[in-house]
């Protein structure tokens, strides 16, 4: 996974390579969650090439610091769904 990230102010439009969409729009999800997210988009720019960007708009919170912290209640989501899944298999 290459990043690269460009930050004006409060706003960050991330473009991350080699890597599934659905990590963007996970992360999406939990930022428009976050009452300090003003806008959060994930774009993939063409079929064809392997790589999406996130933008992020905050109200007042610096975006980049945005982003970590919905990067952080998603993975707290996948390891619950993952701790639960165990559960169920190990019954």
């Amino acid at each position: 996974m290459q990043v690269k990230i460009n930050k004006k102010k409060l706003r960050v439009k991330i473009e991350i390579e080699n890597e599934d969409i659905a990590l963007g729009q996970i992360l999406r999800k939990e930022l428009i969650e976050d009452k300090e997210t003003a806008f959060a988009g994930v774009v993939k720019p063409h079929p064809l090439i392997n790589k999406f960007n996130v933008q992020v708009e905050t109200k007042k919170e610096n975006p980049i610091q945005q982003v970590i912290k919905s990067g952080n209640a998603a993975t707290k989501v996948a390891n619950e769904l993952s701790e639960k899944i165990n559960k169920s298999i190990n019954k």
